[in-house]
């Protein structure tokens, strides 16, 4: 079977809202499709969004057992910006509920993206000096600190001083 082919349906309970989403496998990278639904009336929905999440920033991922027979994915990550647009990330780990009949389903999802995981690391292995440039992130995608921030400004107003 091809790890393209498999699609983790999963979902995300916090007091408000709910998160319904999709787990997949491509080329090089996880991409995660997720809808946030309100969770009082369950008729308010969110637009729908799509995170994509390269293999080398992901750390590790384990499947646990959860409440009545389902599982919990725990997906840790190395940097916080990779899910930084998706609800209920904590300290770069996402814990994705998965229902009793898609328990088969994700065993299958978790041991592909492993097996991923592990040939990307016996990549990096063989020619570290490029994969470690590769793996840096753009200082562009990086969000700008308060203190770089406030350097900036005070160096326009010096300038405007002058």
């Amino acid at each position: 079977m091809n790890p393209e082919l498999i699609s983790l349906p999963f979902y995300v309970s916090q007091v408000l809202y709910r998160v319904y989403g999709l787990l997949r496998l491509e080329s090089g990278r996880l991409v995660i499709e997720y809808q946030t639904v309100e969770n009082i009336v369950g008729m308010v929905r969110g637009p729908l969004r799509s995170v994509s999440i390269p293999l080398r920033e992901i750390a590790s991922v384990d499947l646990n057992k959860a409440s009545f027979g389902g599982r919990q994915l725990d997906l840790r990550l190395l940097y916080l910006h990779s899910l930084r647009k998706f609800p209920g990330v904590y300290d770069g780990v996402c814990q994705l509920r998965i229902r009793r009949n898609n328990v088969l389903l994700a065993q299958e999802f978790v041991n592909r993206l492993e097996l991923l995981l592990s040939e990307e690391a016996l990549r990096q292995l063989e020619n570290p000096r490029l994969n470690y440039a590769e793996s840096q992130i753009p200082y562009q995608q990086l969000p700008e600190s308060k203190i770089e921030h406030l350097q900036k400004v005070w160096e326009g107003i010096k300038g405007l001083l002058k």
